[in-house]
C-alpha cells in the first residue's frame, strides 16, 4: 500500500499525480538520452534525481543524485529540460519533493 501521506489532502501532490506528469513528460527524458548516446553509445543504468516542487506546480530544483551522472550532458539536459517544461498540478503545500528514477537503456 502507498504512503499515507499522500491521501492526506491537497496540500502535497499525491504519487498519483507525480505519476501522470512523469508519464507524460518521459519523451523528454528519452530526448536527453538519445542525444547522450550520440558522445556515449554505452551510457546506461539508472539515473536517480530529486525535484522540489513549489505549490504552483513549478519545479524549483532538480538535483541529480547518481554521481556518476553530475556534470555531463545528460545531467544537464536532464535538469534543464525538468525545470523548465515539466509543470505538476497546482496543490496547497509551499514545496513537495519526489524522488524519481529513470532507467536508460538503448532499445
Amino acid at each position: 500500500k502507498a504512503n499515507n501521506k499522500f491521501f492526506q489532502g491537497e496540500d502535497e501532490l499525491s504519487s498519483r499525480q507525480v505519476a501522470m506528469v512523469v508519464k507524460k513528460n518521459y519523451k523528454y527524458i528519452k530526448f536527453c538520452y538519445n542525444k547522450a548516446l550520440k558522445t556515449d553509445v554505452n551510457l546506461r543504468g539508472k539515473m536517480e534525481v530529486t525535484i522540489h516542487i513549489l505549490g504552483n506546480g513549478r519545479v524549483a530544483k532538480v538535483v541529480d543524485n547518481t554521481k556518476r551522472f553530475h556534470g555531463t550532458n545528460m545531467d544537464r539536459c536532464v535538469k534543464n529540460i525538468i525545470k523548465k517544461k515539466w509543470i505538476f498540478p497546482k496543490f496547497n503545500g509551499t514545496l513537495t519533493t519526489v524522488t524519481i528514477p529513470f532507467v536508460l537503456s538503448a532499445n
